[in-house]
């Protein structure tokens, strides 16, 4: 086991006041649980999202984050849902599937000031496994779903379209960031999205964190990179390399029946009555 380190550093976004992020690692500074500290997956994410919420720079639908209503699926830390959240989200609800993350959130979201009554975003926190459709959320959908380096394994970019599209407003917006680990996950990424009626688009050269140039967030931010994939940081280079893969919903989209409000109630009522009978 080894020492458990509890770190808190701060995430620095262009346009947002600094974010104190507490995260767990441990003594060879390793992360603890995939997700319990700031991947540069959710940096890079966080980095996108401020890049598009300036004055009269996003894509002409109107702001992506300001006013909206925000999920971020496998939020780990919380690191992209607090940043909407000083972004001028309207509300953002972060979610994970173990106990101990959902703690770890619920201590960020106090720590940045969110459970204040002066608080101008309502941030909540919910258990919700995206591979896991009986733990879906009822009868809420968001205006931008967003999701930071949770994609590892082929099963993972079947399940990770779904839950977006269980949670998708129509004409809402999708922002995935991952560190591609292995050939064809991206593919298979863009698949599953198109089967779901979403035109998935894909930006591959975001992570521009080049350590010796630029100003010095930036080189820090670079080195905090190298550090955080030490030990993946090749094979990620090998596979493709970071990328964001983002899509919009058309006015009059709606997720296929399979994952409708109703099939979401059924599986969900299928689970609690397996668990009663066990």
């Amino acid at each position: 086991g080894g020492m458990v380190l509890t770190v808190t550093s701060l995430l620095e976004v262009d346009g947002c006041p600094p974010i104190k992020l507490r995260e767990e690692r441990d003594n060879e500074d390793v992360p603890l649980r995939t997700g319990c500290r700031v991947w540069s997956c959710a940096r890079l994410l966080a980095e996108w999202l401020a890049n598009r919420s300036g004055g009269g720079e996003d894509d002409g639908a109107g702001p992506i984050v300001v006013g909206r209503d925000v999920l971020e699926l496998g939020a780990g830390t919380g690191a992209v849902g607090l940043t909407c959240a000083a972004l001028g989200a309207s509300s953002v609800t972060m979610t994970d599937r173990d106990e101990a993350t959902l703690a770890l959130m619920h201590t960020n979201a106090r720590i940045n000031g969110h459970y204040d009554a002066s608080s101008t975003c309502e941030v909540c926190i919910q258990g919700l496994d995206w591979g896991d459709p009986a733990t879906f959320i009822q009868g809420a959908s968001y205006d931008l779903v967003v999701a930071a380096d949770v994609l590892y394994l082929p099963e993972h970019c079947a399940a990770l379209p779904d839950a977006v599209a269980a949670h998708l407003a129509p004409g809402g917006k999708v922002a995935v960031a991952c560190g591609l680990r292995r050939r064809g996950l991206l593919d298979a990424l863009v698949d599953s999205l198109q089967s779901v009626g979403l035109d998935p688009s894909v930006e591959r050269e975001t992570l521009g964190l080049d350590p010796s140039g630029g100003d010095a967030r930036n080189r820090r931010a670079a080195a905090v990179t190298a550090s955080e994939h030490a030990h993946d940081g090749a094979q990620i280079s090998a596979a493709g390399g970071y990328v964001l893969v983002t899509a919009a919903a058309a006015a009059d989209w709606k997720p296929p029946e399979r994952l409708s409000a109703r099939a979401v109630a059924d599986a969900k009522r299928g689970r609690e009555e397996e668990e009663r009978n066990e």
